[in-house]
Order: C-alpha cells, then structure tokens, then sequence
C-alpha cells in the first residue's frame, strides 16, 4: 500500500543521501573563475521515471547557454557541468510497479508539487552548505521545463521567464 506521507519521506530520504555529494560538487564550481558573459547559474533538475540527475549552465540574460571544455582552460566555469549523476530517489518492487503507477497517477498533481518543494529545500540547504552564494551571480533551481524555480540568492520561488529578466 503506498501513501503520500510514505512516498514523500522516502523522496526525501533518498536525495539526502546525496547531499555530501552535491554540497561538494557545489562547492567545487564556487572556487572557478566565470567568464564575463555570464551573468546567471540556473541549475537544472532532469527527470526520469523514479530518478533524476542535475546539471549547472552558465547563462546570460538572453538564454543563451556557455559550454564547459576542460581541454580549454581547466579553471574557468563555463557551463554544461553534471552535479549530480543519474540518482534514484524511490523504488519499486516489480510485483508492486503496477499499483504505484496507479497511486501516483492518482495523485500526480498534489505529488508533484511537493516533490519540487522537497527538491528544492535540499538543493537550497546543499547550496548554503557549499557557500554557493560566494560566487556572487543570481543562481536558480529548477526542474526541467517546469513553470517555476527557486531563486537560491532571493530565497524564494519565482516563474522560471523572471530569471532572464535584468534585476
């Protein structure tokens, strides 16, 4: 039997044993240089069914993306740079996968936006843990084509088209 109360502990439970990670993949992007064009960190939650992994773009204020090479200059930010590999963050028996799909689907709406709560309360915890705020550019938190992200600098939820906008 699945419920939302255990699904969610368990969406939590499962992304903090990543946080030593994160914090310190965050913390390794704080001590680069960033090229002059960009001007916005928006890190970026991708979604596969039960996992999720996390990358970091520097952007500029018209989207345009930068890309990282490290053949180039290893000490320069760039771009395009995994944080966070493909990780789990529930499981389900194979004898059990049919009624959890139910379950979720049943309930995918109010799911949803708690997963992106949940979500972006830890990567917002790992980010203070790392000092992410140090290197100094707006930063977002965001899962992949979703409306809104977390301003990790503001401390607030915001639409994700604010970003782009001057402040």
């Amino acid at each position: 039997m699945f419920t939302k109360e255990k699904y969610l502990s368990d969406y939590k439970n499962n992304l903090e044993k990543h946080t030593a990670e994160l914090t310190r993949n965050i913390k390794t992007i704080t001590s680069l240089k960033y090229r002059e064009e960009i001007e916005l960190l928006d890190f970026t939650v991708f979604t596969d069914p039960l996992s999720l992994h996390i990358v970091v773009d520097g952007m500029d204020r018209d989207a345009m993306q930068y890309m990282f090479d490290p053949d180039i200059e290893k000490d320069i930010f760039y771009g395009n740079i995994q944080l966070l590999g493909e990780i789990t963050y529930f499981s389900v028996l194979e004898d059990e996968e049919d009624a959890f799909w139910e379950f979720y689907e049943a309930n995918e709406e109010e799911l949803n936006k708690k997963e992106q709560i949940i979500l972006a309360e830890w990567f917002a915890n790992c980010w203070s843990k790392a000092n992410g705020s140090s290197i100094g550019l707006p930063s977002y938190v965001g899962l992949h084509d979703y409306e809104n992200c977390y301003d990790l600098v503001n401390k607030k939820w915001i639409d994700s088209e604010e970003k782009w906008n001057e402040e």
